[in-house]
């Protein structure tokens, strides 16, 4: 699956792309969300939050630049229907009201 390909950690958001994860078709690719929860004088935990994907389309290879921040994720698609030729950029806002 690749993950670990792309990764962005931006204070307590960290996002890693697997560009060849098969959840929704061959190489459709995905992005794993983690938050961290910390409370002052105690440790820190990582929590997965969520897999984000694009449409599905085959070889979309969807998270092959994955940046984050506290709001919202930026997903880069490097070609739709393979690495040859146009690329898509993906925009998710993060729910804080969801949030773990």
């Amino acid at each position: 699956s690749l993950y670990g390909g792309s990764v962005s950690l931006v204070g307590d958001v960290l996002a890693v792309g697997a560009i060849l994860d098969d959840v929704l078709g061959t190489n459709t690719g995905a992005v794993y969300m983690y938050y961290r929860n910390s409370t002052p004088g105690s440790s820190s935990e990582w929590t997965f939050a969520q897999r984000l994907t694009g449409p599905g389309a085959s070889f979309e290879t969807f998270g092959d630049v994955a940046v984050s921040d506290a709001t919202s994720q930026r997903v880069g698609v490097c070609a739709v229907r393979g690495c040859s030729s146009n690329g898509a950029a993906y925009m998710y806002q993060r729910d804080i009201t969801q949030a773990t």
